[in-house]
């Protein structure tokens, strides 16, 4: 994996750093990250269309959502649990400002914890992680536990960063970013997990993405990618030019 011994990532780290980035915010955490630019909108459409892919196809009784943080892709996932989504993280300003945004929705329940540490209900047909699975300190243990509140037939989907992505040295040495996972890795930790993953597809891919031309040809092949499921991605960009990767399990 990709971690720099000298500053290992935690997750009080993690917490401390997304408390303190939340709480001097005017506004939503989901607004500035993902709607405050044309490239934030873009890597935004991106994921939400990566995501209900990997969800389609089934409605699920039971589900968690882990590291939801203000609820950005909450309600994504709420289209497809039909009885109870039990939603975990560990942020208290992520934590309190997800459940005033979800107020509305039904069947909805909250638990401020780390994931290792955490009470949710067992027997679940869904176990989703957007882009929180890179900060776990120890993402082997956090697949066992995906794994054992999984109920026989369910679903995990992953979504996370990938260490592969060719980017500048400012960002590859921020400790935020020191413990990404490749697609090597993550194939591994399954594994140990005793899960299979069946689909491996991008849900950010970009190059130069400041430039409209540049969003229009990912986008295309980002879409090309999702709607193949994989099956149809060009090998290079798949590695190098994808900022993070949609992996669906099953047990």
């Amino acid at each position: 994996m990709n971690i720099n011994q000298n500053k290992k990532l935690d997750n009080p780290y993690v917490e401390k750093y997304y408390d303190a980035q939340v709480a001097s915010l005017p506004g939503s955490y989901a607004d500035d990250r993902w709607h405050s630019s044309p490239v934030r909108e873009f890597e935004y459409q991106q994921t939400a269309r990566a995501l209900k892919k990997a969800l389609s196809g089934c409605r699920y009784e039971k589900a968690i959502e882990i590291g939801h943080g203000d609820g950005v892709w909450t309600n994504i996932i709420h289209e497809f649990v039909t009885k109870e989504l039990h939603l975990v993280e560990q942020s208290t300003e992520m934590f309190e400002r997800a459940r005033s945004r979800l107020a509305g929705l039904k069947n909805v329940t909250f638990e401020r914890s780390d994931f290792l540490t955490s009470n949710p209900p067992a027997e679940n047909d869904l176990i989703v992680a957007v882009r929180c699975f890179e900060y776990f300190e120890n993402k082997e243990e956090a697949l066992k536990k995906m794994r054992k509140l999984l109920s026989p037939g369910g679903r995990i989907v992953i979504i996370t960063k990938n260490a592969e992505l060719v980017t500048s040295s400012s960002v590859q040495h921020h400790k935020l970013h020191s413990d990404q996972v490749s697609r090597y890795d993550m194939r591994r930790l399954a594994a140990s997990a005793d899960l299979t993953i069946m689909k491996v597809y991008p849900a950010v891919m970009r190059w130069k993405a400041s430039y409209a031309p540049m969003r229009f040809l990912f986008d295309f092949l980002q879409k090309v990618a999702v709607w193949s499921q994989g099956t149809l991605v060009v090998p290079f960009l798949s590695a190098y030019a994808t900022e993070s990767h949609v992996y669906v399990m099953h047990a």
